[in-house]
């Protein structure tokens, strides 16, 4: 065995292609060979594509709502350290009467705000009890009043949103599906790899892969059929809008 047979044999489909039936062929084409339709092959590939959804489907399924729950989670932690930070449990003079009310979480809320601190001054506060409004207490002290400052939220992912991981498989899986069907329809002989097999003998009903030479067209897998009037039928293929006959004895 050649180095360039040993090294076509280390491929990963090089126990697909053995054995392949190549029948001789006119000068004009580069190579010719013979398949089968192969349902164990479909049924394989079959197989582990649904053993792929099955499994992605069930990592999904199990992890629906665990970002919300972490997220909630994470919002009653950050409530309850707020909570411990006040300084009624750091008075040992007890100068704060009443203690603060423990954080309710409600676990509904798309949405929850992030508490900021109140900055306004206690002379806007007394004029705004007394009636006045803000530009008027404003203009009374002597300054501007500030734009009000808007709460910041942060979003509670969706009780059906899955883990980022199950999702990341989910779409890996659902990506290699789509580029096994291009690489199909890209490359005729990646499809006659994976979905056929070689053909034992010349009939009518096997596929030819016809490769043709550099720069005269791409390879396309073709349909053998008889053709012909009634008693000199003969085994024929279309590539390329020309009709390649074959004889029994596997000459094109």
């Amino acid at each position: 065995v050649g180095p360039r047979k040993a090294l076509a044999l280390l491929t990963p489909t090089a126990f697909l292609c053995a054995g392949e039936m190549e029948v001789k062929h006119v000068p004009s084409l580069k190579r010719v060979t013979l398949h089968d339709v192969s349902t164990s092959r479909r049924m394989m590939v079959g197989a582990i594509i649904v053993g792929l959804y099955a499994v992605t489907g069930h990592f999904v399924y199990t992890t629906i709502g665990e970002p919300r729950r972490l997220a909630l989670a994470e919002k009653k932690s950050a409530a309850l350290d707020e909570w411990f930070d006040n300084p009624f449990w750091d008075d040992q003079d007890h100068t704060v009467d009443k203690p603060p009310s423990p954080p309710i979480v409600q676990q509904d809320d798309d949405e929850f705000p992030v508490a900021e601190k109140d900055d306004s001054s206690g002379a806007v506060d007394s004029d705004k009890d007394a009636g006045l409004g803000s530009e008027d207490a404003a203009a009374k002290n002597g300054t501007e009043s500030a734009p009000p400052k808007k709460k910041k939220s942060k979003r509670i992912p969706s009780k059906y949103q899955p883990n980022a991981w199950a999702g990341a498989a989910l779409f890996l899986v659902i990506c290699s599906h789509i580029l096994f069907h291009l690489m199909c329809y890209w490359r005729p002989s990646f499809l006659a790899d994976m979905l056929y097999q070689p053909a034992k003998k010349i009939k009518s009903g096997v596929y030819a892969l016809v490769e043709p030479h550099m720069h005269r067209g791409k390879p396309a897998l073709v349909h053998v059929t008889r053709t012909g009037p009634q008693g000199q039928q003969k085994l024929a293929f279309v590539f390329q809008r020309l009709r390649y006959e074959l004889d029994d004895d596997g000459t094109v």
